[in-house]
């Protein structure tokens, strides 16, 4: 059963990684507009939601991962189910963090992009453009 988990650890990371190498000899595409200072940080918005998403899903894999392994090491009925409520809430805490952050995907990024372009970013993503994103 744990080296399922790390497996499925292992397989998201990789995952992610790959999504964001860049291959050798392209570059990424220059921000064309009025405001590319907007444009970029509603790249870095994105990218920092997505960021989170990440540590998150990772994290309660890994709680997850850990205490089933300690359930599996422990011959107590009661240390068993607490393991395992354990278990069941950080996978919970997990697809609850997968799927609020589903709206900062790269599609949702360049649908973003796209709006901002035609003079109709939604008010939502005006309201969480802060300054640190600038």
């Amino acid at each position: 059963m744990r080296h399922f988990l790390l497996l499925l650890v292992l397989l998201l990371a990789s995952l992610d990684a790959c999504a964001q190498l860049n291959p050798a000899g392209t570059t990424q595409p220059q921000p064309a507009g009025p405001a590319p200072d907007t444009v970029a940080a509603l790249h870095r918005l994105f990218a920092a939601k997505r960021a989170k998403r990440d540590a998150l899903a990772v994290l309660s894999l890994v709680i997850a991962g850990t205490t089933g392994y300690a359930a599996t090491q422990s011959y107590s009925l009661s240390d068993i189910s607490i393991a395992y409520g354990t278990t069941i809430g950080a996978l919970s805490i997990g697809g609850i963090a997968l799927a609020y952050y589903s709206q900062y995907s790269r599609r949702r990024e360049q649908e973003a992009l796209e709006a901002f372009k035609s003079h109709q970013l939604a008010k939502e993503l005006k309201r969480k453009l802060k300054r640190r994103y600038f």
